[in-house]
């Protein structure tokens, strides 16, 4: 009988030791997180060599379950290890370096300059590009206030406004004029390079940047 009380007792005890390198979510942290980064990785457990068993979307909310007790550097980053439950059950442990509560700092800063980036990029004057790689006379302008022209030439046949949504390296643009032939306007970040692609009427086409400042067409001087 002493035997088996003995063994309960060290098991209990190997339990407990297991137990103190993770703590229940404290108090000052918030009940849920949203995620920073695209594709963030779910694990088993708090390790980067522990299995994967799903990824979590950019904007996600998850339930903050537990926290663990030290940080842990990854890379540039040093942050804590935050179990999780998705709102479809999913349970995991991901790092929390790309969580709203530890990332304000970090990641955040990056995704918006980011932003930053492909809006001050994505204005100018662009020209609609032939398959030989020549320019048409078709041309999109988008300006920094919001506003946007587009036409033929020199002759401006529609205008009005633009809204740019940016999730990660990608952002798509809606003009206000419906009756805009231009469809599907996505610009796409790749290092030093924006590309610039949408659709005319059935076709696709290619944009390129003929003028980072320009004046509209009926203010330049002749």
């Amino acid at each position: 009988m002493k035997c088996k009380q003995g063994i309960l007792l060290l098991c209990l005890l190997a339990i407990t030791c297991g137990e103190k390198k993770q703590s229940a979510a404290p108090a000052d942290i918030p009940g849920t997180a949203r995620v920073m980064m695209d594709d963030l990785r779910i694990r088993i457990s708090p390790n980067t060599m522990a299995a994967e068993i799903g990824r979590l979307k950019r904007e996600s909310s998850v339930k903050i379950l537990q926290r663990s007790t030290d940080k842990v550097k990854i890379g540039s980053h040093e942050a804590h290890w935050y179990q999780v439950a998705t709102p479809d059950g999913l349970k995991g442990w991901v790092y929390g370096a790309y969580l709203d509560i530890e990332a304000a700092a970090d990641v955040a800063k990056v995704v918006d300059k980011m932003k930053e980036k492909i809006a001050d990029m994505t204005t100018g004057r662009w020209y609609a590009m032939r398959r030989n790689g020549g320019l048409t006379d078709f041309f999109l302008t988008l300006y920094a206030d919001g506003s946007f022209d587009s036409g033929n030439g020199k002759k401006i046949t529609s205008q009005g406004n633009y809204n740019l949504e940016i999730s990660g390296n990608i952002g798509k643009i809606t003009l206000s004029d419906e009756k805009n032939p231009l469809k599907n306007l996505q610009v796409e970040l790749r290092g030093e390079t924006l590309s610039f692609k949408g659709m005319l009427k059935d076709s696709e086409i290619t944009f390129s940047l003929a003028d980072k400042t320009p004046k509209p067409f009926d203010e330049e001087k002749p």
